[in-house]
Parts: structure tokens; C-alpha cells; sequence
């Protein structure tokens, strides 16, 4: 029996697939994007659990109760300045916005977002090192929702390699930091400080450099992509108004699972918090495969709903 000719189709398609592991800005397919995205996730959330046990190990469950609360209070605001602007950006298929309109309202809306945790320190009863590590970890959660915008660039182009590694190197070394830091100095506070530095070095000697090589060689309709920030009035107050919403549920959602924590600390106390929150994130776990298809897809969907193939 003769071999059947390949199609065009098949064709084309074999060689897009051949050409993804040489061309740097290729998007890969939905399979390895949603690999790529589970393997990050689940080093990242590991790496995050890790830290909780190191404190634990190295220190004592109040040291892990201060660490914790640290994030909890960081959370809802960098939740919600946030604005979800990476999910509006990896769904922007027709480039309502550039990656600069991004940039420049994720910059404003950080700084705003550390003066809103600086004056939630300020009018708390915590300790004074409490504060401290609060400060810090809202420092570091400033350069991470930084790195979230060249997350954000990545993932619209289909290119959750880069956000994974990302992911993993920040992950990885944010432990081996904080532990080395703790073990040497047995300060929680140095720990959230180191925790915050591997934060500002993954911003600025990973994700800028990536980014930059992948805009030098990528082409769009108005040319090479500009990485720099832009501050618009009229662009930035209209994709604020865009995001605004999705930032509201974030913010609702991260007062639900911190709540909790909150009333711990303030009716027992950081020791018992810890005790908690060692305990309670085991359940990050299970939301690790639904936020890597999620991520995967989206970019994908928002493209064919946007070149009309939404009924599909």
C-alpha cells in the first residue's frame, strides 16, 4: 500500500514544532506550556513550604508565626494593587495596551502598595521586630509583583518556560537564603531580608535580561517590543478601570484564606500562628495543576476568541 502524503497542515506543523527549541521567541505548545507551568508551580510552592520548616527547624514556631504573619498581612494589598494585570496582559491578544502600559501602572501601584503595608505597620500593636520582617517581606512582594509583569510579557507570547524557571530559580535560592541566613545569624528578620534580596536579584538578573533578549529579537506590527515603562494618564486610569474588578475578587479571596491568621495571632499569638500556618499550607498544593492549565491556556484562548473563533 502506498504512504500516505503528509498534508500542508501536518506539515507546517511538524517543522513550528521542530523550530521551537531554536527559535527563542516561538510559542511552544499547549502541552509543554502546561509542563512547564506544573513543574514551576510545584518547585515554587515546595520551596515555599520549605522555608516554613527550615524556620521551624532552625528556629521555633514563633519565628515561623512572624514570617507567616508577614505574608499574610502583604498579601490582600499586593493582591489587590496588583489589579490582576498579568492575567489582562496574557489575554490582551489584539495589543489593546503595550508592555510598557503594564509596567508603568504595576510601578505605581507597587509603591502604593508599600506605603498602604508601611501605614498598616504603623498603626498596629505588633513588636517591633514583627514590623521589621513585615517590611521586609513587603519589599520583596514588591520586586515579585515587578517580576509578575515580565511574567505576564512571556505568557501572552506562549513562552512559560521562561516564567517557570523563573519561578524555580526564585523559589530555589529564596530557600537556600533564608536558611543560610537563619542558620548563621538565627534572626527571622535577616531571613526575610535575604528572602527579599533573591526577590530583587531574580527581578533585575533574570527576568529584565530575559525579557530584553526575547524583545530583541521578536517582531510585532509596530516593530521590536519596548520593555520601558510608560505613564499615560489616559491609557493608565483605562486599564485600571479594566483590572480594577479582578483586583477586588483577588483581595476578597486573600482575606478569606488570611483571615484566619489574623484572629489566630491576635487571640494566642505568633507562637500558635506558626504552629497554623506550617499546617495549613499543605493545602496550596492541590490548587498547583488547575493554576498550570489555567496559565497554559489562556494566552491560547484569548487569541482564537480573538481572531473569532470564540464559538468553536
Amino acid at each position: 500500500m502506498a504512504e500516505a502524503i503528509p498534508t500542508s497542515d501536518k506539515l507546517i506543523e511538524e517543522n513550528t514544532d521542530r523550530a521551537d527549541s531554536f527559535a527563542p521567541t516561538s510559542a511552544l505548545s499547549l502541552r509543554r506550556n502546561f509542563s512547564w507551568t506544573f513543574v514551576g508551580n510545584a518547585v515554587y510552592a515546595a520551596s515555599s513550604w520549605g522555608m516554613l520548616v527550615v524556620l521551624a527547624k532552625l528556629g521555633d514556631p514563633e519565628m515561623v508565626g512572624q514570617f507567616a504573619l508577614g505574608l499574610a498581612v502583604t498579601a490582600p494589598v499586593i493582591m489587590f494593587t496588583n489589579l490582576q494585570l498579568r492575567a489582562v496582559q496574557a489575554t490582551d491578544a489584539k495589543e489593546d495596551f503595550v508592555f510598557g502600559d503594564y509596567l508603568g501602572l504595576r510601578l505605581l501601584t507597587a509603591v502604593l502598595a508599600f506605603l498602604v503595608i508601611l501605614a498598616i505597620t504603623l498603626f498596629s500593636d505588633y513588636k517591633a521586630e514583627t514590623v521589621a520582617v513585615i517590611l521586609a517581606i513587603g519589599i520583596g512582594k514588591v520586586f515579585d509583583s515587578i517580576s509578575d509583569i515580565f511574567w505576564g510579557f512571556f505568557q501572552l507570547h506562549e513562552r512559560m518556560d521562561y516564567v517557570a524557571k523563573s519561578m524555580m530559580l526564585n523559589g530555589i535560592f529564596s530557600l537556600v537564603a533564608l536558611s543560610c541566613a537563619v542558620y548563621i545569624t538565627h534572626s527571622v528578620l535577616l531571613g526575610a531580608v535575604a528572602w527579599s534580596a533573591v526577590s530583587a536579584a531574580n527581578l533585575l538578573t533574570y527576568n529584565v535580561p530575559a525579557a530584553l533578549r526575547f524583545s530583541s529579537s521578536a517582531r510585532s506590527s509596530t516593530g521590536s517590543y519596548s520593555l520601558r515603562p510608560r505613564l499615560a494618564p489616559a491609557k493608565s486610569f483605562k486599564l485600571a478601570r479594566l483590572a480594577l474588578p479582578l483586583g477586588v475578587v483577588m483581595l476578597l479571596i486573600s482575606l478569606n484564606s488570611n483571615i484566619p491568621r489574623y484572629v489566630i495571632q491576635a487571640h494566642y499569638g505568633e507562637w500558635e500562628l506558626g504552629i497554623f500556618a506550617a499546617t495549613a499550607y499543605i493545602m496550596v498544593a492541590g490548587t498547583t495543576v488547575v493554576s498550570a492549565l489555567g496559565q497554559s491556556a489562556s494566552p491560547r484562548l484569548a487569541k482564537l476568541y480573538g481572531g473569532g473563533k470564540g464559538s468553536a
